[in-house]
């Protein structure tokens, strides 16, 4: 599971929602990858969290501008790929929240598409 503060200074309470969002997934094998762009100083929140499943990575100055540009997202989706651990990602955004089976039925389609060989075990992390 992937994440990109795309804005400057997040509210507290949408780091936690989005926290809660990743810990109520009953999909057992996931980390959340949070790559903090838009903030001079890193994230309270995650300073404080206590959650090996979680990576906080505070990269100020990865890119700059406008942030709603195509390329730069891009390049957050890209360094944050690099830094993911297993098969499959999903881009969890901080305002939104996601049941708790969001992930489980998107390994579900996936493992029933074409996108995974059936032969070959797939460690699948989101």
């Amino acid at each position: 599971m992937l994440e990109q503060q795309k804005r400057a200074a997040r509210p507290a309470s949408d780091l936690a929602a989005l926290y809660a969002s990743f810990a109520r997934q009953r999909h057992a094998k996931k980390e959340l990858l949070v790559l903090d762009t838009g903030a001079a100083a890193p994230s309270p929140f995650f300073a404080a969290l206590d959650d090996a499943r979680v990576r906080y990575v505070h990269e100020p100055d990865l890119v700059t501008g406008d942030d709603g540009d195509a390329e730069k997202v891009g390049i957050k989706r890209n360094r944050l790929c690099a830094l993911a651990r297993g098969d499959a990602m999903a881009c969890f955004d901080d305002d939104n929240v996601y049941g708790p089976d969001y992930l489980r039925v998107m390994l579900a389609h996936l493992r029933h598409s074409a996108i995974f060989r059936r032969d070959r075990q797939v460690d699948l992390y989101l």
